[in-house]
């Protein structure tokens, strides 16, 4: 049997090259390190969190004298926006890998207003938690709030505390941060960093437990979507309904009979109770949100597969009844 000859590569004259028999000895071309693709590590995330939280801050300080809130956000625009895109420019990786946004679905935005809500009663209850220890702080933050917010106009509140925030915070946080902690095997772990950075970046001990909550949430529907567009409208909605809250508080008060009607005999446990037990939506609440997110993909399965149902079930229940005992326990301490 004859042995087959191997392919010879031949020029237009019919005739072979002349690197022909060193054709399978030659080194093969690699590309330059300026073309190739480069990744973004946890290590390196931490640092250009770092980085950009303290440039905020430096030029915040022109911005904010200059321009008051508005001047915070072009600070927000500057460097978590234009910030985050040009550090993931820089490394040369795909814009759309590290900020996805695509076109939502229905059940998606559903799922989406369901687990903010949620969420948002259990922020209210680890607020007023943090006002029942640390009361002076709550109220220095309270104080400090208001009066960066005078003389903003209603639409120029939805802007700078709402529209803003959830673009170019969500750019640093569920783009260029959770994009960098991607290869973290353990999800669960993955999600308790964010939601660490995002408490870490309201520098304040009383908002970081109530915002490291709402980093969780809001890096799960990231990575449960993988679709910034969720994040964000969760983020616009959180901001923007306490806007709401704190212009339809103050229009009662105009209405209001004083002292008595704003609170005489005011007892913190007693709200923390009844929020607490409100609270206790969270986990049916979260668990339905998330599987509106994916409806489109797990429709077939219904709200409660099968396989792992008990599990599941476990899940919902514990924390609900835990909750609710929290939510009795502090409105006890309230009426004795």
């Amino acid at each position: 049997m004859e042995q087959q000859k191997k392919p010879i590569h031949l020029n237009e004259n019919e005739t072979p090259y002349l690197y022909e028999p060193f054709r399978n000895q030659m080194p093969v071309k690699r590309p330059h390190p300026a073309d190739q693709e480069k990744t973004l590590k946890a290590w390196q995330g931490l640092l250009v969190f770092a980085f950009l939280m303290v440039l905020f801050n430096l030029a915040g300080i022109p911005l904010v004298f200059a321009g008051g809130m508005y001047g915070n956000a072009l600070d927000e625009i500057i460097v978590f926006l234009i910030g985050s895109i040009l550090v993931v420019h820089a490394l040369r990786i795909p814009l759309k890998e590290v900020f996805p946004v695509k076109k939502p679905d229905g059940a998606g935005i559903l799922g989406t207003v369901l687990m903010w809500y949620v969420t948002y009663r259990g922020v209210l209850a680890l607020f007023l938690l943090m006002e029942w220890i640390f009361p002076q702080e709550y109220a220095s933050l309270s104080e400090s709030m208001d009066s960066s917010m005078a003389g903003l106009s209603y639409f120029g509140e939805l802007i700078v505390v709402a529209l803003v925030p959830a673009v170019c915070e969500e750019a640093l946080h569920r783009g260029l941060l959770q994009y960098s902690l991607r290869g973290i095997k353990k999800k669960w772990v993955m999600l308790l960093l964010m939601g660490v950075y995002f408490g870490a970046f309201h520098m304040s001990m009383v908002r970081f437990l109530p915002m490291m909550m709402m980093g969780i949430v809001l890096s799960y529907v990231r990575m449960k979507t993988d679709n910034m567009f969720y994040s964000s409208l969760f983020h616009f909605i959180h901001n923007a309904s306490t806007i709401v809250a704190s212009f339809a508080a103050s229009f009662f008060y105009m209405f209001s009979q004083g002292a008595a009607a704003a609170g005489d005999g005011y007892r913190t446990e007693l709200y923390i109770g009844m929020y607490l037990m409100e609270a206790a939506l969270m986990p049916i609440g979260l668990y339905m949100g998330s599987r509106l997110l994916t409806y489109q993909q797990t429709k077939k399965e219904g709200f409660f597969p099968k396989d792992g149902r008990k599990k599941t079930i476990a899940k919902i229940v514990v924390p609900t009844v835990l909750l609710i005992f929290g939510g009795l326990v502090f409105l006890g301490i309230g009426m004795a």
